[in-house]
């Protein structure tokens, strides 16, 4: 079991992950998802790359319990849900 210092630390990296992925997408969007500004990846690479890092810092918090696994029937009919309810948003446009 996580001690409860490496749990409250790991949830700060998450948290700290998710703004990463908000501040790749911004990037992406003023410019250009391809744009490469001195990187060898573009910006839509690099937005890639956190997710990566948000899914290594969540799958660490799932093997100690503290959340569920997304391969899970329940979770993955929510994440099913959500995609539906996502482009029914779009169709209204």
């Amino acid at each position: 079991m996580m001690n409860k210092d490496l749990r409250k630390d790991l949830l700060f990296i998450l948290c700290e992950e998710c703004g990463e992925v908000v501040q790749g997408i911004s990037k992406c969007e003023r410019f250009g998802y391809g744009n490469r500004h001195r990187s060898d990846f573009t910006n839509a690479e690099k937005v890639g790359f956190e997710m990566a890092d948000l899914i290594a810092v969540y799958e660490m918090l799932v093997d100690e319990g503290v959340f569920p696994k997304v391969e899970d029937d329940v979770m993955r009919e929510r994440i099913a849900k959500k995609k539906e309810k996502v482009l029914r948003l779009f169709k209204d446009f």
